[in-house]
């Protein structure tokens, strides 16, 4: 909200948006998307430690050989 001010002043006296604001603001919004991303696609389960590449998973029922 406040980039929106400060861009609605520039732009009142200037009369156009200046390229280094335009910059900084994207590159926020970008950095602001990644944060989103990398914390929604977090997770507590962890994954599986098996190195065995068989034809089916085990079952955790199924006794061990």
């Amino acid at each position: 909200m406040p980039r929106a001010c400060y861009a609605g002043v520039v732009l009142l006296f200037r009369g156009h948006y200046p390229r280094g604001m335009y910059d900084l603001n994207v590159g926020l919004h970008r950095w602001a998307a990644r944060v989103v991303a990398y914390g929604t696609l977090l997770t507590d389960v962890y994954p599986p430690f098996r190195l065995d590449q068989g034809e089916r998973e085990p079952v955790a029922d199924e006794p061990l050989p």
